[in-house]
């Protein structure tokens, strides 16, 4: 931000969230529509596929796990000092899903070259609705922020395109998916609630058992098999594809390995509350090496967030009663059969 006094406020918001270990920093409403309508504004003068130099840091889910982002920023550096790319899930299932979100945002106004985040499958209404988010954001700010925060979802760019060769998105590909130009024409604000090209992107996963496309056990979405990955990479000159949406026991994993063309990376460590699953980024340098980085073993950092706040427990029906999505398996998902944990340093 040019303006002076906006990035003072942006400073004293980040350090003070930076700060926050006891979890006790009450962000003011003021503080959250400033961050909010200023993001909303930013993220629509940006492209809807990023392109985005090395070196950088991908993170995958977060979903609301305020203290394991201090630790991902802890185990690195923070920014501007190192580039990051957030691959969505920022609020939902975790206790922290605002504070989560406002330091992101921040950091993103405050360093826009360095801070860069797509959206995910829960940056919506209808699923923030469903699984915590809402409920977090009125009992902490009021009905209005939240009304805003669903606004500046739908701004939200939707890939990311890091080293010309590694193409980044939440979810995955999907049928009619050919070329990277068509995501690029995507009209934001877009809604993606609707069955479609965009909720794919969002919404879809590998299935090594599949050749093709086939059914998602979370509904109204595809699986898809290593052959239209590889094409679409091939077709578009890339050599990775790099998601998240699915939990794996590692923080990372190569779902179709021995190949390594699609790596999903999850950052949210011990899911929920619920799991024993390690967390994860993924480091890329100037020479597009590839190489996870795993979170230490802290078994008691969500569970002590998760006393602060209880999630609402989950609708077997998921989106507005349709089975699927938000259903049995929008815990992230899992971890593919090969989940372990992969080889480091791989060159894309």
């Amino acid at each position: 931000m040019k303006n002076s006094a906006d990035r003072e406020r942006l400073d004293g918001i980040i350090n003070a969230l930076y700060s926050n270990t006891s979890c006790r920093y009450k962000l003011s409403i003021p503080d959250v529509l400033f961050l909010v309508t200023s993001a909303r504004d930013l993220f629509i003068t940006e492209p809807t596929v990023l392109e985005l130099h090395t070196p950088i840091n991908i993170c995958g889910d977060i979903h609301g796990q305020f203290p394991d982002l201090l630790r991902i920023f802890e185990l690195d550096e923070k920014p501007p000092n190192a580039h990051y790319l957030f691959l969505g899930d920022y609020v939902d299932r975790g206790p922290m899903g605002l504070e989560v979100i406002c330091l992101l945002l921040a950091l993103k106004l405050r360093f826009p070259n360095h801070v860069f985040m797509i959206r995910g499958n829960h940056e919506t209404k209808e699923m923030t609705e469903q699984y915590g988010f809402c409920e977090e954001c009125v009992s902490k700010t009021n009905r209005q922020v939240y009304t805003e925060f669903c606004t500046m979802f739908e701004n939200i760019p939707i890939a990311a395109l890091v080293g010309r060769q590694i193409f980044c998105v939440h979810g995955g590909i999907t049928p009619t998916l050919s070329t990277i130009n068509q995501v690029r024409e995507i009209k934001r604000p877009a809604d993606a609630s609707l069955k479609g090209f965009l909720a794919d992107l969002l919404w879809s996963d590998p299935n090594p058992d599949l050749e093709e496309f086939g059914p998602n056990d979370r509904g109204d979405t595809v699986a898809w098999g290593l052959k239209p990955a590889k094409a679409f990479l091939e077709n578009n000159g890339l050599t990775l594809l790099v998601r998240a949406h699915q939990m794996t026991n590692y923080g990372f994993e190569y779902p179709f390995e021995p190949d390594e063309s699609v790596l999903t990376v999850f950052s949210a460590p011990c899911y929920a509350g619920e799991y024993k699953n390690r967390g994860a980024f993924i480091k890329i340098d100037k020479g597009n090496v590839v190489t996870p980085i795993v979170l230490p073993h802290e078994p008691n950092s969500m569970a002590a967030a998760n006393k602060l706040v209880t999630p609402r427990p989950e609708s077997a029906g998921g989106r507005g009663g349709k089975k699927g999505r938000g259903g049995k398996n929008d815990r992230g998902g899992k971890g593919g059969k090969n989940d372990k944990g992969g080889k480091r340093g791989r060159r894309k």
